[in-house]
């Protein structure tokens, strides 16, 4: 889904935000298209924001991976929302580099200390590198924040199940 410009080809509009946001299922079943350029500049922040969120998607596309990082670093200086963060942490992770990534979305976490993804992410991130007691602190910090968030909990049940010991069963 793209088109050739100046010899290059590049991604539509709706597909870039297909590239970063999930379509929800209605009940009638339907997929519920959100590919307006408004509501792509309301989840990624500021006008500015949104501008360099799109080059730097277009920059992963291509798999242009250093314009992508210094993009997405733009953009979240530019007043980036939390759609853009996750996207950053995503491409950070997905390229190795891991302690970039956490550090990243510690910031996060310190900016948007009520958004349970960022927490699902770093516990993630934590649990498949066997670090299971820092994954369980992540988890039940989200938790304080967003108590009812079942994804969180999700988390931190398999991560208290992969402990294996008696306790962690205990409370899972």
């Amino acid at each position: 889904p793209g088109l050739k410009i100046s010899g290059k080809w590049r991604i539509k509009r709706d597909a870039l935000e297909n590239l970063f946001s999930p379509k929800k299922v209605t009940k009638d079943g339907y997929k519920n298209k959100r590919n307006s350029s408004r509501s792509l500049r309301l989840k990624s922040g500021t006008s500015e924001a949104s501008e360099f969120y799109q080059e730097a998607a277009i920059a992963k596309t291509e798999k242009r991976f250093e314009d992508a990082r210094r993009l997405f670093k733009k953009a979240i200086d530019a007043g980036a929302r939390t759609q853009v963060y996750e996207a950053y942490f995503n491409l950070e992770k997905e390229n190795g580099f891991l302690k970039e990534a956490e550090n990243f979305v510690k910031e996060a976490i310190a900016k948007f200390p009520n958004h349970s993804p960022f927490y699902n992410m770093y516990g993630q991130m934590k649990r498949q590198s066997k670090d299971y007691q820092a994954a369980t602190d992540i988890f039940q910090q989200g938790l304080s924040k967003i108590p009812g968030d079942i994804t969180l909990r999700r988390g931190l049940g398999h991560t208290l199940f992969q402990m294996g010991t008696k306790e962690s069963f205990e409370e899972a």
